[in-house]
């Protein structure tokens, strides 16, 4: 039986706008410490078992007033990935202090299988 062994980046394009109704744009060290925070709450999925051996995937969401991650979008038209990504970060409260409410976030997820 082949062993896989599993692993995935996160490419670095992790890029800011802000709601048209936000007064400012988020700091670039919140917005670091949010990016941490959020690859941080993303565990490895099992690619090779779903058949995925290179995806890439944009990810766009909003804190809300409590902290809380709100999904504003999941651009994939793999279900598990959608899933996968939904479970992990739906929800989720940051411990990021002082964010820009209504803050737009934008993370491109590049998750890769390669063979032991």
């Amino acid at each position: 039986m082949k062993k896989f062994s599993l692993f995935f980046a996160f490419v670095l394009s992790l890029s800011f706008t802000s709601n048209a109704f936000a007064g400012t744009t988020p700091t670039a060290n919140s917005s670091e410490l949010v990016r941490k925070e959020v690859l941080r709450m993303i565990d490895t999925p099992e690619l090779s078992k779903h058949g995925i051996y290179e995806q890439e995937v944009p990810v766009t969401f909003s804190i809300d007033q409590d902290g809380r991650i709100v999904l504003e979008g999941v651009a994939t038209e793999d279900a598990y990935l959608k899933e996968f990504i939904q479970k992990s970060l739906s929800n989720r409260k940051v411990q990021t202090k002082d964010l820009e409410v209504g803050a737009v976030y934008n993370i491109t997820f590049l998750f890769l299988s390669e063979k032991a």
